[in-house]
């Protein structure tokens, strides 16, 4: 059984998915003004309740056009990463596009690439980040982006190629 995350991080939680209210037409530009680093929408089910859920992630690097990284803040621990690997993903969003999309977890290597790209662009985000992703997840002090990616899953997702009968969004 997975420990559960400590309360102030499941009181935190409603306010962290408040970007997924903003996306929709005509208010995504105030999803901008929330973070202004890209946000995925990832739509998926509830393994055991089977309800519907919008959780909005961070991308560590990436685009909507090509493969898009994100570091559960949680860890494996995360409801939204959970709810994936049961094999609940719907569907997606980023910055207008929307659709079906895949899913598979970094090799080590891989994820540190990422994680030292966005290290390099956010240097003082990251600090922040990476001591709240380090006390979550139990890791010692200030951790290094090589134990970052062996310790926790760095989640790759990209949009799913359209078949030419089409793809709905369930």
């Amino acid at each position: 059984m997975t420990p559960t995350p400590p309360r102030w991080v499941r009181r935190a939680a409603p306010l962290l998915r408040l970007p997924a209210l903003l996306d929709r037409r005509g208010l995504r530009w105030a999803l901008r003004l929330c973070s202004p680093y890209p946000i995925l929408i990832v739509v998926h089910r509830g393994r055991r309740s089977g309800r519907r859920y919008r959780t909005p992630v961070e991308l560590l690097s990436g685009s909507p056009d090509a493969q898009m990284y994100v570091l559960p803040l949680a860890g494996r621990r995360s409801d939204w990463y959970r709810n994936v690997a049961a094999g609940g993903l719907r569907c997606g969003s980023c910055r207008g596009r929307r659709g079906a999309m895949r899913w598979r977890v970094a090799e080590v290597g891989e994820a540190r690439r990422a994680l030292d790209d966005y290290r390099r662009r956010h240097r003082w985000y990251t600090r922040a980040l990476l001591a709240v992703v380090a006390r979550v997840n139990g890791l010692a002090g200030t951790p290094s982006n090589a134990e970052i990616a062996a310790a926790m899953p760095i989640v790759v997702f990209e949009f799913a190629a359209i078949s030419s009968a089409g793809a709905g969004i369930a």
